[in-house]
């Protein structure tokens, strides 16, 4: 076998084992990904938690999930079903949650002031969640039926359902 004939075999190899490697790695030890099924991609109850979760990348792959579109309106009992549901959800779902959202500091107490609503982790830290201006927002999309969602929130959902 001659040494070019050799070269080209070793290059084919390297190049196989590294997509292999990376194919493995999707989920490894170190891999702080949300699992990409489209029933496990991260729900966060304010826009703050997604801000957070979107700003610390993945060492190996960088983005841990996908950006599909922020929530215009969510109710408070669906934020409290959204915190209940996440732990029902895969083991690698968890770890990304749990990298983002470290168990020592979430959940966080909810705290409603003349400024608007507040996160308070267990450290003491207080991030706004809900500016006093959003929580007027909301509310006005409600009516005597309960609450709804705003106009554009319901365009865009037929939007998806018509590309599907």
């Amino acid at each position: 076998m001659s040494t070019r004939s050799m070269k080209r075999r070793i290059e084919k190899l390297a190049s196989l084992a590294r997509e292999i490697a990376a194919a493995q790695s999707k989920y490894s030890e170190d891999c702080i990904c949300f699992p990409d099924a489209s029933e496990e991609q991260p729900r966060f109850c304010y826009h703050v938690m997604e801000d957070i979760a979107w700003r610390l990348k993945c060492p190996l792959h960088g983005n841990r999930f996908k950006l599909f579109f922020r929530r215009l309106f969510l109710p408070d009992w669906h934020r409290d079903a959204l915190d209940e549901q996440g732990k029902t959800l895969s083991p690698q779902y968890q770890k990304a949650w749990a990298a983002s959202f470290p168990p020592g500091l979430w959940p966080a107490a909810k705290e409603e002031s003349e400024d608007g609503r507040y996160l308070r982790l267990k450290d003491g830290t207080r991030l706004l969640a809900l500016p006093k201006s959003d929580k007027g927002a909301s509310a006005s999309t409600t009516s005597t039926k309960g609450p709804r969602a705003p106009r554009t929130q319901w365009n865009y959902l037929k939007l998806l359902k018509a590309k599907s």
